[in-house]
């Protein structure tokens, strides 16, 4: 899973119920432990699940990165797992995004098109064409949309 910076996030292991559990993370970059201010792990009620917050890495990431978790009881039952600190919602180009929600967007029902503009409103950035059917065959004619292609 990926997890923006600003998220904290509960890593989870299946033991047996009431054990003793600690988490090791490393940072797949280098290879190295993420040093942890905490490294007990919690159970869920008697579930026999165990969980840990990222909230106890000692010096969160502030940008995409890749860890591995193993959980370990005191009998040397592992649960391990990876994650993605800092990923995906992080990097989005945030002027696309602001683009696409704000931006002026037209949808033409003669040429059966929709067109994101720039900022000024009048420069055309993305077109596409959109679709009354889901198969993509009847054009946009003013009707419901049900298909956009993708923009480009």
């Amino acid at each position: 899973m990926r997890y923006q910076t600003t998220e904290t996030t509960n890593l989870v292991g299946r033991f047996n119920t009431g054990a003793l559990v600690q988490i090791t993370l490393y940072k797949l970059s280098d290879d190295t432990q993420e040093p942890l201010t905490d490294t007990a792990c919690t159970e869920i009620g008697t579930s026999g699940l165990f969980k840990w917050s990222t909230a106890n890495i000692t010096t969160p990431p502030t940008s995409a990165e890749e860890y591995v978790y193993v959980m370990l009881d005191a009998q040397g039952n592992t649960a391990e797992g990876k994650v993605v600190l800092g990923g995906y919602v992080d990097h989005i180009d945030s002027s696309l995004s602001d683009m696409q929600i704000i931006n002026r967007t037209v949808t033409n029902s003669t040429a059966g098109t929709m067109t994101i503009y720039d900022d000024d409103g009048a420069t055309p950035l993305l077109v596409a064409n959109i679709w009354e059917d889901e198969g993509g065959t009847q054009a946009y004619q003013g009707n419901a949309i049900n298909l956009r292609d993708r923009l480009s």
